[in-house]
C-alpha cells in the first residue's frame, strides 16, 4: 500500500500541470499550465489572493459523470436537494486529505435539501488509494472520479485542491467559492450555505 501511495503521489504530480495547479498556492512564484491546446500562465499568490482572483466557474447544467462506486452521475442528481457542496480534492494533496474526516463528520450534521458530495479528478489513477482515504475518513458520500460536459470544463478551471462550489438544483453556481483548506471548516462551510440558501430563498441550516 506504501508503494502505492508514492505512485499515487507521483502520478498527481505529473498530471496536476494540466489538471490542477497545485494543492493550496505558494507565494511568489508562476506555473506554466496546459489545458487542451492552451498554455496559460498562472500567478500563484496567497490563498486569500486566489479566493479573490477565482470564485466564479462554470455551471454544471448539463455532464455526466462517474462515481467511485462506479455509477453514473449527472446534473439530474441535483434536483435531489436545493442545494449541492461539491468538494474537489486531489490524492496528492495533504491539506485536502486532513480536512476529509471533519468534513465527513460535517456532511452527516446536513439536512436533507442539503447534500455535499466530493471530486477527486486523479482517483482513476489511484482508486484503491482513494477508498482508503474516504474509508479512513468515514466518508459515506458520493464522490465523483471523472466526467465530462460541464464537469471537464469546471475541472479545468480548478486551480487548487481544496476547492469547494455551491450550486442549486439546476447546477448554477450559487454564492462564493471556498479555496483551500480551513481549520475551522464546519463553521466556515455552514457560513457559505447559509449564504446560497438565503440567497435562493431558502431556510438556513441551524
Amino acid at each position: 500500500m506504501k508503494n502505492q501511495k508514492i505512485a499515487a503521489i507521483i502520478l498527481t504530480g505529473i498530471i496536476s500541470v494540466s489538471l490542477l495547479a497545485g494543492c493550496g498556492a505558494s507565494q511568489g512564484t508562476q506555473e506554466n499550465k496546459s489545458i487542451g491546446d492552451q498554455t496559460e500562465t498562472v500567478q500563484q499568490n496567497s490563498q486569500n489572493d486566489t479566493a479573490e482572483e477565482k470564485s466564479e466557474f462554470c455551471n454544471l447544467s448539463s455532464f455526466t459523470a462517474k462515481t467511485l462506486d462506479g455509477k453514473e452521475y449527472t446534473q439530474a442528481d441535483f434536483e435531489k436537494a436545493d442545494l449541492t457542496v461539491i468538494n474537489v480534492w486531489s490524492t496528492g494533496c495533504d491539506p485536502c486529505i486532513e480536512e476529509m474526516p471533519e468534513l465527513a463528520k460535517f456532511r452527516e450534521t446536513l439536512p436533507d435539501n442539503v447534500n455535499l458530495i466530493t471530486y477527486c479528478p486523479d482517483a482513476d489513477y489511484a482508486l484503491d488509494y482513494t477508498k482508503e482515504i474516504l474509508d479512513k475518513a468515514e466518508f459515506k458520500g458520493i464522490t465523483l472520479i471523472s466526467g465530462d460536459g460541464d464537469l471537464g470544463k469546471f475541472e479545468k478551471q480548478v486551480m487548487y485542491t481544496p476547492t469547494t462550489i455551491f450550486v442549486d438544483r439546476k447546477g448554477n453556481q450559487v454564492g462564493e467559492a471556498i479555496i483551500g483548506a480551513d481549520g475551522n471548516l464546519s463553521t466556515v462551510y455552514k457560513e457559505h450555505i447559509n449564504k446560497a440558501l438565503t440567497a435562493m430563498g431558502k431556510q438556513v441550516i441551524s
